[in-house]
């Protein structure tokens, strides 16, 4: 595992996981390049569910593991695809 500085990540906030109901569990982040970021369990990382399928802006900590990365999330802003960020 690498850990790195903190970041900023422009991502749509996909559905990975869902319970019996079919309500979404847990989401993930898509960024424009189809880069997949799985989102650490914490207040903020559940709180994405209330932004799925929107673009989000997200800072935080970012962990690189061989194949695959997981933000620790700081701060979530919605964004507009196309705004300047």
């Amino acid at each position: 595992m690498k850990n790195e500085a903190k970041t900023q990540i422009l991502a749509l906030v996909i559905s990975c996981d869902w319970n019996d109901k079919g309500e979404t569990t847990r989401v993930k982040l898509m960024a424009e390049e189809e880069e997949v970021y799985e989102v650490f369990e914490n207040d903020q990382g559940r709180e994405l569910i209330l932004y799925e399928r929107s673009w989000v802006l997200v800072t935080g900590k970012l962990l690189t593991f061989d194949s695959f990365k997981v933000i620790d999330i700081e701060k979530i802003s919605e964004h507009k695809r196309g705004e300047i960020v």
